[in-house]
């Protein structure tokens, strides 16, 4: 048998947001004493594993939908009710799940990432999720995913509960998971990517800090300077195996392109512009073409229609310029929009000179 070590890929770390299908399913629980344990159980016995799922991301085939979505809320949403609905996922699912419903029932909880190994053997090729949640003052360790059964022979989940999971000590976490970010190791002398992978969990660290006030502080700061942090963390704590270098790889780009990825409405709204000053100008060449001969396209309203296409190009030109990105890709977007963008402006003017020598 082969226990269930997988998955999560590069998910972003959600903000809270208030979710109704976390409220209405949470109605359904039977909360009991430890309201934490109540939870949890109910995902473990709830939630199966998505091995097909898993296989397509690990294929590389997987599509995600995020960029359909006008907000990072809107997309989380989406996330937990088709998880509600279809009761499986992977790792990424259980974690967001437990997670938002940590949340709503007040706790302070986060998303950690990171990758692991069983029987000293390390997963290369796909990274994991699990849970940190405040309790009484004290960060606590969970992974509700590998409490909720195995994948046997790489192919079937079995359906079995492992109670070890369930506010795992940190000195046991370690052994098997080891999160991007040292301070979610919840140890004040963290160990490097090259002990854990070397099974030396229990060499003792020369790297010493004090994680509770760096999760407190890192915690109160922004998502643009918690990003940052990580990445200098984890660049403190050495090299590993390719996965922490993905993993930077796509905190860096996070980091250059923030003001595009941070603003997902405003991105929006100008690509609207964008297409809606294009829409306009065809429509017009098109009427040009037959020599304003409808009833809608008069002398006038031709005036008003590319005054308006150049009053939406210039918006447009605008806003992208006003992004601060620091990557290849993210100025090479920009430069092309922009590029267009002006070059249409130019044949904008050339038709409003065109019109006005019109009688």
């Amino acid at each position: 048998m082969k226990k269930l070590l997988l998955l999560f890929f590069l998910l972003p770390q959600f903000t809270f947001a208030q979710s109704t299908v976390v409220k209405e399913t949470i109605k359904k629980i039977d909360i009991q004493d430890d309201p934490i344990q109540s939870i949890f159980s109910w995902i473990t016995d709830n939630i199966r594993y998505d091995v097909a799922k898993r296989d397509q991301i690990s294929s590389g085939n997987a599509t995600s939908k995020r960029k359909s979505f006008k907000s990072p809320e809107a997309y989380q949403e989406y996330l937990l009710e088709t998880l509600l609905k279809r009761k499986k996922g992977v790792c990424e699912d259980y974690s967001l799940l437990f997670h938002s419903m940590m949340q709503e029932l007040g706790y302070e909880s986060y998303m950690v990432g990171g990758y692991v190994k069983r029987k000293g053997r390390v997963a290369t090729k796909l990274s994991h999720r699990w849970n940190a949640v405040k309790v009484d003052g004290a960060w606590k360790l969970f992974d509700p995913t590998w409490a909720a059964g195995y994948v046997k022979d790489g192919k079937k989940f079995v359906k079995k509960y492992f109670p070890q999971w369930y506010n795992t000590a940190p000195e046991e976490m370690i052994k098997t998971h080891m999160p991007f970010d040292p301070i979610w190791q919840l140890s004040d002398h963290p160990i490097s990517y090259k002990t854990f992978e070397s099974n030396n969990s229990s060499t003792k660290s020369s790297t010493t800090f004090d994680y509770k006030a760096l999760i407190d502080a890192h915690l109160k700061k922004g998502e643009k300077e918690r990003m940052q942090d990580e990445l200098d963390r984890s660049i403190a704590l050495g090299d590993g195996i390719r996965l922490i270098s993905k993993w930077r790889k796509h905190r860096t780009n996070n980091l250059g392109n923030y003001d595009l990825n941070s603003q997902p409405e405003l991105l929006n709204n100008l690509n609207q512009k964008n297409k809606a000053a294009v829409g306009l100008f065809n429509e017009y060449i098109a009427a040009k073409n037959k020599r304003f001969k409808s009833k809608k396209w008069t002398i006038p309203y031709a005036k008003k229609s590319m005054e308006t296409v150049k009053q939406q190009l210039n918006e447009v030109i605008e806003g992208y310029e006003s992004f601060e990105v620091n990557t290849k890709k993210g100025t090479n977007f920009i430069k092309k929009v922009v590029g267009s963008s002006k070059e249409l402006l130019k044949r904008v003017d050339v038709e409003l000179e065109f019109l006005d020598g019109l009688k």
